[in-house]
Parts: C-alpha cells; sequence; structure tokens
C-alpha cells in the first residue's frame, strides 16, 4: 500500500475528494463487473 501511504502523507484538502471520488469508482466499477459476470454466468449456466 505504497500509493496509500503516499497520498495520506501529502495531509492537502485538495486530494481528498479526488481521492474519495477515485475510491469509489473503482469500487463502482469492480462491483458492475462482477455484476455483469454474475449475469453472463446465470444466463449462461440457465
Amino acid at each position: 500500500m505504497g500509493i496509500y501511504k503516499r497520498i495520506a502523507s501529502f495531509r492537502t484538502p485538495l486530494l481528498y475528494p479526488w481521492g474519495w471520488a477515485f475510491v469509489l469508482g473503482a469500487a463502482l466499477g469492480i462491483g458492475y463487473a462482477i455484476g455483469i459476470a454474475i449475469e453472463l454466468r446465470r444466463c449462461a449456466g440457465g
């Protein structure tokens, strides 16, 4: 987690909104991809 420590070490208010936006976007993207994979597997499995 070197990147996380590097971001946390800056302690600048400007980076927090972008950091949270990136984290939320990544989480939503991963959840969306997992949802699609489950649906595809469900359709393929019948």
